[in-house]
Order: structure tokens, then C-alpha cells, then sequence
């Protein structure tokens, strides 16, 4: 598949499983029911600038590709798995949004792939115990806002650069999880949920300034 498809209506479009190459890129543009991804791996690049929901099982980034969300990204199941060296770009204006617990997000660091990098808004609205980011993120001036549970980000590598946080009462925002990381710029937040720094090395390279408040 190659170019631009849109579309409508209640019912959904589906891809369950193979290998489907997007080559040079493919731009999706669905609406309503929206483009359900349940499994399977894609080649090249990758833009959704509709509803794109992934609702089954494995849904892998293939080597060296890019899936570029530029609309709304709802993630139902538990895993979207980098395979490999994939890169994903939540940008500005895109919404990624977490409705369920466990490892939402898996990477395999290999020659300089297998990133997240967050321009838009990261959001964890549904689940009351612990989404899992494992990858290396980088937060580029987006948003992560925890509206119930946990969201960890096991955060290796990575290397942010400004943002907004947000955390609801009884919900927790983990940045780290544990693992090296760097950040640097300005973050602000509020909301009555703790932002967690749990373990691990931050380099706050060349300097960081925080501005959060309620819980801090």
C-alpha cells in the first residue's frame, strides 16, 4: 500500500497479521470506526492522521521503519513492539492514548532505532494498575498526562528536552523506572498525582528546571 486512503462509517477497517510494506509511505486518514490494527509488522513509513486503534495482539515496527501518529492513537491491547530498530513520533497535535495495563510499549535498541519520541500528548486514561513504556523516549516539548493508575516510563537512553506533566489524584507518573536517562529544559505540571523519580542516573545535561505543583 502506497499513498493517501480515507474513509468513514461505523464499521472498521482491519489488518490482523502479515507484513504489509508501506513503500515509500502510506497516510491514513479513517475516521468513525476508524483503522483497527490488531497485529502484524509494517516496512517503511507509516502516517496516521485519523483514528488509528490497536486492539489485539503484537503490533511490530519493522526494521528501520517509522509509524508517525499525527491524529488519535488508541492502544487497547498490551504490546506495541518495536521490531527491532523502529522509530515512533507521537507529533505535535498527535494523541497517543494508553486504555489498558501492562508492557504498552517495547523496544529493541538497535543501531540508533527503536525510539519514542513524544512532540504531542502521551496520555494514560483507562487501567487502575501500571502501563509500561520500555523504550527510549524522548520527550520533545509533549505532554505526558496520567489520568488513573500508573504510567512507568522504564525510560533507557533517552534524552528529553522540555515538557508538561500532569498526574490525577491517585494516579502516578514514574519518569524513569529505574534506568539512565537524561533531561533537560523546563518542565512544568500540576495535578494532584506525584511525579516519581524511582532509581537510576538522570543527567540534567546542560541544566533542568522544574515547575511542579499540588503534588509535586
Amino acid at each position: 500500500f502506497a499513498g493517501e486512503y480515507t474513509g468513514g462509517g461505523a464499521g472498521a477497517v482491519v489488518w490482523n497479521g502479515g507484513t504489509i510494506s508501506f513503500n515509500p509511505y502510506a497516510v491514513l486518514r479513517l475516521t468513525n470506526g476508524g483503522f483497527h490494527w490488531r497485529s502484524g509488522s509494517f516496512d517503511y513509513r507509516l502516517v496516521n492522521q485519523g483514528r488509528l486503534i490497536l486492539d489485539g495482539g503484537t503490533c511490530s515496527i519493522g526494521y528501520g521503519a517509522t509509524l508517525s501518529n499525527e491524529g488519535q492513537l488508541t492502544q487497547t491491547n498490551e504490546s506495541l513492539l518495536y521490531n527491532g530498530s523502529g522509530f515512533f513520533n507521537n507529533e505535535e497535535g498527535g494523541v497517543h492514548d494508553l486504555l489498558a495495563d501492562g508492557s504498552n510499549v517495547t523496544s529493541y535498541i538497535a543501531y540508533g532505532g527503536g525510539l519514542y519520541r513524544n512532540y504531542g500528548l502521551l496520555r494514560k486514561s483507562g487501567g487502575m494498575g501500571t502501563s509500561l513504556v520500555h523504550s527510549a523516549f524522548f520527550n520533545l516539548g509533549g505532554t505526558v498526562d496520567v489520568q488513573r493508575g500508573t504510567l512507568m516510563l522504564q525510560n533507557w537512553n533517552g534524552q528529553s528536552s522540555n515538557g508538561v506533566f500532569t498526574v490525577a489524584q491517585d494516579a502516578a507518573l514514574n519518569i524513569n523506572g529505574g534506568y539512565n536517562t537524561s533531561f533537560a529544559g523546563e518542565y512544568t505540571g500540576g495535578g494532584a498525582g506525584p511525579v516519581v523519580w524511582d532509581g537510576g542516573e538522570i543527567s540534567f545535561n546542560p541544566w533542568a528546571v522544574i515547575h511542579f505543583t499540588n503534588g509535586g
